[in-house]
């Protein structure tokens, strides 16, 4: 089982037990390192270095920092108790963990003691993100607090949430956040007064499942195969089927849209302007368990042989692109 699947600007990162990382480059690919990080509830990669952050199945709350790029352990923040969720503080060097019971630690590296510790919440957190100089969390407790994390001070609580909220995703300017839940629900907030703006079905249950255009628009992927098109504030635009199964995952390829299933194998590619399927950019190639998008490429990770195994395969989005163009006229 793979818990994270990430790509970087070099190297496709995926961890479970172990961590291993991926070489993309088509001049050097290959294994980079592969680390024993442990049982973990969840890892991180730092956005602009090649920082690793590990919340560790420990009683006593360990949480590890790696570099991947070169295999090394830096250093292990402890306490608290288990730590299920951890998040890089912005792009800086800072990190956050939070525990079953509720509280969130913020770490500086090089210190063993937490610079701050965040109480409020009355149940688990579900989920970490940061977002500037603030932290946002979600909790079992139906709120989303958000936190100042150069001060500890809790700025904004954002109530009315189900308990299975683990969804926290931004618009393109920073300035709307959605909470989404296990049952496909969304809620749209001005975090910065604390005002509501929209709610809304979507079916989409997961965080890669929102997708911000270029046009300032939001795609989300449900568990019916249905994709749907939103303006921000939380306006439906249209939607469509693209598959029968849930959709595990969404990518925009300059006027395209690629759409990845799960239990059908099939990563579609549609002409975004008339939502009309194209092709499929290959033949069914198992069980897909996650996928990656990023840094010009996209990675699938899927079920292999013998029962157990994993696929990875790595595409380059240019020559994706340059793919679906060959297409278009057929389609039409």
């Amino acid at each position: 089982m793979v818990y994270g699947f990430t790509l970087t600007d070099k190297y496709l990162i995926a961890a479970a037990q172990r961590c291993v990382v991926y070489s993309h480059d088509p001049l050097r690919p290959g294994k980079k390192a592969d680390l024993d990080i442990g049982l973990n509830w969840e890892v991180k990669c730092h956005p602009e270095s090649s920082l690793l952050l590990v919340a560790t199945w420990d009683a006593a709350g360990k949480v590890g920092l790696w570099d991947f790029e070169n295999g090394t352990h830096i250093q292990d923040f402890i306490g608290g108790g288990m730590a299920h969720h951890v998040a890089f503080l912005n792009k800086s060097q800072y990190a956050s963990s939070s525990t079953y019971g509720g509280e969130i630690f913020l770490w500086q590296r090089e210190k063993q003691e937490p610079t701050h510790t965040l109480q409020g919440h009355r149940g688990r957190i579900n989920r970490l993100e940061s977002k500037e100089s603030m932290l946002f969390s979600a909790s079992e407790d139906g709120t989303v607090r958000i936190w100042n994390t150069t001060s500890g001070e809790c700025i904004q609580v954002l109530e009315g949430h189900p308990e299975d909220t683990s969804i926290l995703t931004f618009s393109p300017d920073g300035s709307l956040l959605r909470v989404g839940d296990g049952h496909g629900q969304v809620r749209i907030w001005d975090w910065k007064n604390g005002k509501m703006k929209a709610e809304r079905q979507t079916e989409a249950r997961h965080t890669t499942l929102y997708v911000n255009t270029n046009n300032g628009n939001l795609l989300t992927g449900g568990i019916d195969g249905t994709i749907k098109t939103w303006t921000q504030d939380g306006e439906l635009v249209h939607s469509f089927i693209a598959h029968e199964v849930p959709v595990r995952g969404l990518a925009r390829v300059g006027q395209f849209l690629v759409t990845i299933g799960t239990s059908d194998g099939r990563i579609k590619l549609w002409d975004w302007q008339s939502r009309k399927w194209l092709v499929d950019l290959q033949g069914s190639i198992g069980f897909i368990r996650n996928y990656a998008a990023g840094h010009g490429k996209l990675a699938i990770l899927s079920d292999g042989e013998p029962r157990g195994a994993r696929n990875v395969q790595v595409w380059d989005l240019d020559l994706i692109e340059q793919f679906a163009s060959r297409h278009v006229d057929s389609a039409l």
